[in-house]
């Protein structure tokens, strides 16, 4: 299986980057006067054919694509690579058909109205659950959804123009944009469906169905609270587009932005009355303009002054947006109407201090731009910009931004992530009954989400909501690496209440391994349970792990090390997290071991570097200490390995390269341990006053920090 999806991956890298080429090529050939003339030909055979037979082409072009998406998003499922959001929407889908309306054991929120006014799939798609309980219908739903917007851009774009060629210029465009393969890989996600709704619903409104566009927008609206944004921008695009010539069209537009204005503040209001920390943790990212929600709204409302400034300055802000409009060859800009549809529908990731337009964020303007980019067209029609051997200088920015577009691709399927269940999950997973609660880890927990009760680990950690709403579990499926990589203190709450209760060890495969309930099964809904505090528990961790990871492989292959500690990792994640955890148990020897095979798996990996290098720092092997934290250091920027690499530059007397290293490291975190290195550099170093304020600002993030207040007393 491992084999079959690594091809398929390998198939999707090819087409992309031969996509990528093509265009490229096409792009350079049309820059000769005979590739001119010969496209010239051909676009006028293309809006020569019958537009029913265009249309056929460009439905048939986008159901390949969506069942090549449907490909895809099984390859991933398959391989345990979904995100735990995945889970999240599987199971509130699942709990919305038992009747549970809205909740969610896997998040632990007995709404979705939480945070977001985002309910499309458990509403509208649980249903599919009477026929196939598991995520994977949702996902095929999702792919075919996001595969049919450039058949819905190819349509409003021809009608628009009245021209094939356009449509499919648009369509390129479309299906080139990083932003829809940024859709095609995100995890399951009601807000991907906000652009294909959007969309259709405008294709609706070009064939005089006004009612299929209500009911479009209307679905629409439960995919984010963001969708009136959209609306509004349709209000401005009436009032830029026709206001001038009709005072009446003026009014209607300013009315639909103030209804959907309007509309917005509903939906807050309802997000708002589920008070909870996510939802603060919402208007967090607005705090630039106020310490509350009312005060945030207020700000916006009556200081547009703030909010251009936010969003046009500096300059630099606008680099995420200008990449998207490249990916259009920028052909937005050409009509202010459609752009301010774009600028609307993106209006609340402007507003943040980071633009970013990845994953299921690219969504929020997606739909936007390709109404932005048909508009852009028409105007170019319009102006008669596009008549003669013009539209072929067209075709030469469409194919080199498509060409581009296909380069900066999101491939999908991770070549590393999940990879090593492949055939250790199934096995394990096929052991659980159907209507058995489970905790289990996030990866292989999308195969257990659409159920009634699961709750699912991280890598190495609890999720912060893991306590909400938490049962006692019949089946515990959990990576044996992330037992022993957890925070102690975590750790000890996990495991202390798994041996309390006495889970048993029915079977194990790979890295996994499967505990049972000693009174499972046990039929219905499982009870409440509340796990012990960390000090309650800390002592049951290392004899429960020696006796759960014993087995006669383990007593054979791993006889030198520690009972809790016979562990085979086979990822490169895992063997990196398993070197950290060998040389904090004083084991350099094997941490150093682990470290390398980490970072031959994946030279790559920031983290296996940090982690090697701290072993070889530890074991006193400062020249490789150096290289693999260095590595790390550039790879990445991880802080904490430009932190490790200053320190060991300070041991290996070179403390005016710590200083270079730490002083960045110190514009990145603000960390009292960062500070006290880069002033025992400065020191060092001889250089006082520097090292002086170094200490004192250790001393104001941590005024207990007694190395920094030992160093400072000694610098006077």
């Amino acid at each position: 299986m491992e084999r079959l999806i690594s091809g398929i991956r390998s198939a999707h890298e090819l087409l992309l980057t031969a996509a990528s080429v093509v265009c490229g090529l096409g792009a350079a050939a049309l820059l000769t006067r005979a590739a001119r003339g010969r496209a010239a030909a051909w676009a006028g055979a293309i809006d020569s054919l019958e537009s029913r037979r265009s249309s056929r082409a460009a439905a048939a072009a986008a159901l390949a694509v969506g069942l090549w998406f449907c490909v895809l998003r099984a390859c991933m499922y398959r391989a345990f690579q979904l995100h735990v959001d995945t889970s999240i929407l599987a199971n509130t889908a699942s709990e919305t058909l038992r009747g549970r309306w809205l909740s969610c054991t896997v998040d632990g929120t007995p709404s979705v109205l939480t945070v977001h006014f985002a309910f499309f799939i458990p509403l509208f798609l649980s249903p599919l659950f009477l026929l196939w309980e598991s995520a994977l219908p949702l996902l095929f739903i999702q792919a075919l959804a996001v595969g049919s917007t450039p058949l819905a851009a190819y349509l409003i774009a021809r009608r628009r123009t009245g021209s094939n060629l356009l449509g499919w210029v648009t369509l390129l465009l479309l299906a080139s944009h990083p932003s829809f393969h940024e859709l095609q890989a995100a995890t399951l996600e009601n807000a991907v469906f906000g652009p294909p709704l959007f969309l259709w619903g405008l294709v609706l409104w070009d064939r005089g169905r006004p009612g299929g566009t209500a009911l479009c927008w209307a679905l629409g609206l439960t995919t984010r609270e963001q969708f009136p944004f959209l609306l509004a921008g349709m209000g401005l695009y009436v009032m830029i587009s026709e206001g001038r010539r009709d005072r009446r069209r003026l009014l209607q537009g300013a009315a639909a932005v103030f209804a959907s204005a309007a509309l917005w503040a509903v939906l807050m209001r309802i997000v708002g009355a589920h008070s909870d920390a996510l939802n603060k943790a919402y208007w967090d990212q607005y705090a630039h303009f106020g310490a509350s929600k009312t005060e945030v709204i207020a700000t916006v409302l009556t200081h547009p002054e703030l909010v251009l400034r936010q969003i046009f300055w500096p300059p630099a802000r606008l680099l995420p947006v200008l990449k998207l409009l490249a990916g259009m060859a920028f052909l937005p800009l050409a009509d202010p109407a459609g752009l301010a549809v774009l600028l609307s529908g993106a209006a609340h990731q402007l507003l943040k201090p980071n633009i970013i337009f990845f994953g299921q964020t690219a969504s929020y303007a997606f739909g936007a731009l390709a109404f932005a980019t048909a508009c852009g067209l028409a105007a170019l029609v319009r102006r008669r910009m596009l008549e003669g051997g013009r539209v072929v200088w067209l075709l030469v920015l469409v194919l080199a931004a498509a060409s581009w577009g296909f380069h900066d691709a999101n491939r999908g399927i991770n070549p590393f992530l999940g990879m090593h269940f492949i055939d250790d999950g199934p096995p394990l997973l096929s052991r659980i009954p159907r209507d058995a609660s489970v905790w289990a880890n996030e990866n292989v927990g999308v195969w257990l989400s659409a159920r009634s009760q699961a709750k699912f680990f991280t890598f190495s950690d609890l999720p912060f909501r893991f306590d909400r709403m938490l049962f006692r579990p019949e089946y515990v499926l959990v990576d044996k690496g992330m037992l022993i990589f957890m925070p102690s203190a975590q750790q000890a709450r996990l495991i202390g209440f798994l041996a309390r209760e006495a889970y048993e060890k029915v079977a194990e495969a790979g890295t996994l391994i499967l505990l049972r309930d000693p009174r499972a099964p046990r039929g219905g809904r499982s009870p409440e349970a509340v796990l012990p505090a960390a000090a309650d528990g800390a002592a049951l961790v290392r004899p429960y792990l020696a006796r759960i990871l014993d087995s006669p492989r383990a007593r054979e292959r791993l006889a030198a090390y520690p009972a809790d500690l016979r562990y085979e990792p086979e990822s490169a994640e895992q063997k990196a997290a398993f070197a950290l955890v060998l040389m904090q148990r004083g084991m350099l020897g094997p941490a150093i071991e682990h470290g390398r095979a980490a970072i031959t798996l994946r030279p790559g990996m920031a983290q296996g570097h940090n982690n090697l290098g701290n072993a070889l720092a530890a074991a006193g092997e400062l020249a490789g200490a150096e290289q693999h934290l260095r590595a790390a250091w550039l790879l990445a920027r991880l802080p904490l390995a430009g932190y490790n690499l200053g320190n060991v530059l300070i041991r290996a007397g070179r403390p005016g390269e710590a200083v270079e290293v730490l002083d960045e490291v110190s514009s990145l975190i603000a960390d009292p341990r960062v500070f006290n290195s880069l002033g025992a550099a400065y020191m060092l170093a001889g250089r006082k006053e520097p090292a002086k304020a170094a200490f004192k600002q250790a001393l104001v993030l941590d005024p207990g920090l007694a190395d920094a207040r030992e160093n400072l007393k000694n610098l006077r």
